[in-house]
């Protein structure tokens, strides 16, 4: 039995201390520790209020040893989620105890502000941490938006993460992984079309960029945003407590999978989805689609924005659309920083409550021409390699060559 195995079997059971404790055991073995057995234990601890002391202490070990990222993004993360839970107090516990020990960001004020407190005298700014490490991007990133945009107004943070992408990530041929210019006009625009009553929906929330375009163009609509990287999870609330959102914009930590199969807890018991955007790689789409669907958790008309959908070949999910019936076109979009052309799909859905047989949905999908099971096969490859054990890189060209062949494919297969 592996340790990683281990832990995940006492989550299951709720025995939390035995889980701490098997981390702990991995430390003095020096066994390399999984930053996935971090965000499994932080996304069960992120499922209890409760569990806010245990959530903040893995936080500030995994943000110091394993992330690099700067002390104070823990504490914010941990408050974040606490106000969004109704726990205002507790969230201003956690902050207070934060500026008695100089761990403090621009986030950090704003959020304490949005937890109704009064001002605060902070005993001098902290030392700043050196950037380093793997998510070095990411961390600048932070860092930049942090220094350079204006608390609580979403058009400035969201101004300084494109410009930041435009400097810094272009410059060095970076993919930007941020849905911006183009294709964040596609997405206010498709989500001010959402039918009223809703409550909106991301998977892939990577730095919280398009989760404040949402939340912008859904005014008083409440987000669950969706990031199974917990060096990303803990930057997107970073960023979505400096906007003033962290009321109503929960950035939950897992895979999608797994939160889908919970996306009924606390405040979203009631609520269906009016609005979705999916924005991890396309061949995953159709599971994350299905488990929406067959739930019964879209309402009817519900707009739903898929990214990438030639560049990481969504070609499963596209055929399942359209044999659904659901009304979808696709709009030419340009990558934030690289202009490299892209595709977005927007659809909206039909039926009442969007119940569907799961036998159903395998015909669906059986009945998919050869030709575009190759290319999801070929996409399920690239992805592997990606994010599988090696992490090997899919160069632009690939990517390119691949998604003018899904383009093709998907004409030949629409004729």
């Amino acid at each position: 039995v592996t340790y990683g195995v281990a832990i995940y079997s006492s989550c299951l059971e709720h025995l939390w201390t035995m889980s701490l404790a098997l981390l702990s055991d991995m430390r003095s073995q020096l066994v390399e520790l999984d930053k996935n057995i971090y965000g499994l234990l932080l996304m069960e601890f992120g499922r209890a209020p409760a569990l806010h002391r245990e959530e903040l202490a893995l936080l500030r070990r995994f943000a110091a040893e394993d992330a690099r990222l700067p002390a104070e993004t823990a504490e914010v993360s941990v408050a974040s989620r606490l106000l969004f839970a109704g726990k205002p107090k507790l969230a201003a516990e956690v902050l207070l105890e934060a500026s008695q020990q100089r761990r403090w960001n621009a986030a950090s004020s704003r959020l304490w502000v949005d937890c109704g407190s009064s001002s605060l005298r902070l005993a001098g700014a902290a030392a700043p941490t050196p950037i380093s490490g793997r998510h070095i991007k990411e961390v600048r990133l932070l860092d930049y938006v942090l220094r350079n945009a204006e608390a609580g107004d979403v058009a400035s943070i969201c101004g300084a993460i494109e410009r930041f992408g435009e400097s810094e990530w272009a410059s060095h041929g970076l993919w930007s992984k941020a849905a911006g210019d183009s294709k964040a006009e596609v997405l206010k625009l498709a989500a001010r079309c959402a039918p009223p009553g809703g409550t909106a929906l991301e998977i892939g929330t990577y730095c919280g960029y398009t989760a404040l375009q949402i939340a912008g163009a859904l005014p008083g609509v409440m987000l669950q945003t969706m990031e199974v990287d917990p060096v990303h999870a803990v930057i997107a609330r970073n960023i979505v407590a400096l906007a003033g959102l962290a009321r109503r914009v929960d950035v939950r930590l897992g895979h999608s999978r797994l939160l889908l199969e919970h996306v009924s807890e606390g405040p979203w018991s009631e609520m269906r989805f009016s609005c979705v955007f999916m924005d991890r790689w396309g061949s995953q789409y159709l599971d994350d689609f299905s488990l929406l669907e067959t739930s019964g958790r879209l309402m009817p008309g519900a707009v739903v924005v898929a990214d990438n959908v030639f560049w990481t070949g969504a070609a499963q999910f596209l055929w399942h659309m359209l044999v659904r019936g659901h009304a979808t076109q696709l709009i030419a979009v340009e990558e934030l920083a690289t202009q490299h052309a892209d595709v977005m799909s927007v659809s909206i859905c039909g039926g009442t409550g969007m119940t569907f047989a799961k036998g159903q949905e395998v015909a669906a999908v059986e009945a998919m021409p050869p030709e575009l099971q190759c290319l999801h096969e070929e996409s399920e490859k690239m992805r592997l390699r990606v994010f599988g054990g090696g992490r090997r890189k899919v160069l632009p060209e690939e990517r390119a060559a691949f998604a003018e062949r899904t383009a093709a494919s998907m004409r030949h297969a629409l004729s």
